[in-house]
């Protein structure tokens, strides 16, 4: 939606105005059509994510902001998150797996989801997890983001078929292609997906077809994208998409209320994040003397 996209673009921003201490990973894509998957699951639902897959903010703090206090390294009590970082690229695919087979083992309803790009993949871990989930029929939805690079490699340089669902054949498991940026057949798709899965019927794989208009990281500048491939796909972006589908159903002053809504609410994220004091961290009185009473910050 639109305060994500707008969050997205503040988040690569500021870093550049050395607000943010922390190392940040590409979202801002054609991508942002997914989101449209997190609300196709329930809310005791498990998602993994590149980054960061759950959080629960307390009442009177916005999820934007405790993601910001995050990233601006904030001492901030309202945030509270169960975070999953990759180190390895692919590795939040078999977190989902061991999720959903924690779910199975303990015969609760939840659906576990992961969400991962065609980079990820590519990697061996993809396929034996896959390969698992389908054998041991796992509450999992796999939702494969195809935005076409895997870092600065395109895919045609890793895989030797286009439309990468079509393993999902391989391990017995449903699996289908879906406009990644039409938020709303992503949501539909998921939507099917999660309750195949919650009804005991087993996994399914998702590709979301897409394309990543930035680098792969605040690192990456890029290069290797054509210019006109780029503007091809953002006459696509999902927030055009998006407002086109609520136009036919709303007036334009609403959907331009929205638009101020969500400025707003990302502004006052930004700035409620930075306002937060560093975090400090003291040792307990006696392992500090024997360390001469170090204090961080």
């Amino acid at each position: 939606d639109d305060t994500f996209a707008l969050f997205e673009q503040q988040r690569w921003i500021a870093p550049l105005n050395e607000e943010i201490r922390a190392a940040l990973g590409e979202h801002l894509t054609a991508t942002l059509g997914t989101p449209g998957a997190a609300p196709a699951a329930g809310r005791k639902d498990w998602r993994i994510t590149v980054d960061v897959q759950r959080f629960d903010s307390t009442p009177g703090r916005s999820t934007l902001v405790a993601l910001w206090a995050l990233l601006a390294g904030g001492d901030t009590p309202a945030l509270r998150c169960l975070s999953v970082y990759e180190q390895t690229v692919g590795a939040g695919i078999p977190a989902a797996t061991g999720m959903a087979l924690s779910i199975q083992i303990q015969g609760r309803s939840e659906v576990a989801m992961c969400i991962f790009g065609d980079g990820a993949a590519q990697t061996g871990i993809c396929h034996e997890s896959m390969n698992i989930a389908a054998l041991w029929k796992l509450p999992v939805v796999f939702l494969l983001e195809h935005n076409q690079y895997g870092l600065t490699v395109h895919h045609t340089a890793q895989s030797s078929v286009a439309d990468l669902s079509v393993r999902a054949a391989g391990y017995g498991m449903p699996g289908r292609i879906v406009d990644g940026n039409d938020a709303v057949a992503v949501y539909r798709s998921v939507g099917e997906a999660v309750e195949r899965a919650r009804r005991g019927e087993g996994p399914s794989l998702i590709e979301a077809k897409t394309y990543r208009l930035v680098g792969f990281s605040t690192s990456d500048m890029g290069g290797y994208q054509s210019e006109q491939e780029i503007a091809a796909w953002k006459q696509r972006d999902p927030l055009i998409v998006a407002a086109r589908q609520l136009g036919e159903h709303m007036p334009a002053q609403a959907l331009q209320a929205i638009e101020r809504g969500a400025a707003e609410e990302v502004e006052h994220a930004f700035a409620s994040a930075l306002a937060d004091p560093f975090p400090v961290f003291e040792l307990p009185a006696s392992t500090a003397a024997t360390m001469g009473g170090h204090r961080w910050p």
